[in-house]
C-alpha cells in the first residue's frame, strides 16, 4: 500500500488542528501552516527532505511572526486570580504598621491580613494604604499618598 505524502501531510494538518481545538492555548496552530505548505510542496512532488524543511521553517516563521500578536489579543482578557488580584488593592490599617515591632494588620474581603511596610515607613491605624505585593501570608503595603497617587 503506497501512502502519498499529500496524505500523510493533510492528516497531520488535521491531526495538529484537532490538538489546537482541543487545547485551546496556541500549541499546535504553527504546524497546521507548516503542514499545509508541505503539502503544497509534496503536490509537486518534492523530494521528503525537502518537504520536512519547508514544513519546519514555515511552522517556525508562524510561530515567530504570529505568536507575539495571538498572545496580545487572546490573553489580553485574562483575569487576575487569587494574589494577583490583591496588588493595588487599598485598604484602611486596622492596626499601627511598624515592621520592627512586627505589628500591623488590615482587613480585606472580610479576612485580617498581616502587613508590613515595602519601606519601612510607620503607618498609622486608619490610614488608607495599597497592597504592593505579596510574600507568603503577609500583604507588604505603602502609604496611600493624598491625590490617588
Amino acid at each position: 500500500m503506497d501512502i502519498s505524502m499529500q496524505i500523510v501531510w493533510l492528516l497531520a494538518a488535521v491531526v495538529f488542528g484537532i490538538l489546537e481545538l482541543v487545547t485551546t492555548s496556541l500549541v499546535s496552530i504553527w504546524f497546521v501552516f507548516g503542514a499545509v505548505v508541505a503539502m503544497i510542496t509534496a503536490l509537486f512532488n518534492a523530494p521528503i527532505l525537502l518537504q520536512v524543511i519547508v514544513f519546519i521553517v514555515v511552522s517556525a516563521i508562524s510561530l515567530l511572526f504570529t505568536r507575539p500578536l495571538a498572545t496580545k489579543y487572546v490573553n489580553s482578557k485574562t483575569i487576575k486570580t487569587n494574589v494577583d488580584s490583591l496588588v493595588g488593592r487599598v485598604l484602611i490599617a486596622k492596626t499601627k504598621i511598624d515592621n520592627l515591632k512586627m505589628s500591623g494588620k488590615a482587613d480585606l474581603d472580610g479576612t485580617t491580613w498581616m502587613v508590613v511596610s515595602g519601606d519601612d515607613s510607620v503607618i498609622a491605624a486608619g490610614e488608607e494604604i495599597e497592597v504592593v505585593r505579596v510574600e507568603g501570608a503577609k500583604l507588604i503595603v505603602k502609604k496611600k499618598e493624598a491625590g490617588g497617587q
